[in-house]
């Protein structure tokens, strides 16, 4: 039996998306890595709805700003996550948190995928991210859409995969 299986559903080839509480800055970089790791599945968009599985995918947004006094400095940190006023000082993904003010928030992706022949939950994976943005950062969408892809591979290792 394979490690991940889609479930009991029939086979299947063709998908439809559906995005729910996605922002617009971001909503092209994830549709091109969704689709990019679906057909790299072997799955194909259906022509016109309903396909073999409908893909619902949510964003949500978690804050991790906690109120503070004082500007965060990585020389005031007592460990790698901790500063005294109890601010992370790393994000756990190991980056370096600049010394001024930041936004810091975790985006939790969420995906479930249907059986659009029975409406059977088959699949449920997530991919969570920790940020941490400066003002006046901008978004690097070429880094990004290769990140949330090899992200999404490793999630639909296995979708294709009848359980026995």
């Amino acid at each position: 039996m394979p490690a991940h299986c889609h479930g009991s559903a029939a086979p299947f080839e063709r998908y439809t998306l559906e995005y729910q509480e996605v922002p617009g800055f971001i909503i092209d970089v994830i549709d091109t890595s969704l689709r990019g790791a679906l057909a790299r599945q072997g799955l194909e968009e259906a022509d016109t709805p309903p396909g073999d599985i409908r893909v619902v995918s949510v964003l949500e947004i978690i804050d991790r700003n906690p109120p503070r006094e004082t500007p965060l400095s990585l020389a005031d940190s007592t460990d790698q996550f901790d500063d005294p006023m109890g601010r992370p000082s790393r994000d756990p993904f190991g980056e370096t948190v600049a010394p001024n003010e930041l936004n810091r928030f975790v985006t939790h992706f969420m995906v479930d995928i249907y059986d659009q022949r029975t409406g059977s939950l088959i699949w449920k994976g997530s991919i969570d991210r920790a940020h941490a943005i400066q003002g006046g950062e901008t978004f690097h969408d070429a880094r990004a859409v290769l990140q949330i892809s090899q992200a999404f591979d490793e999630m639909f290792v296995g979708l294709t995969t009848p359980c026995e």
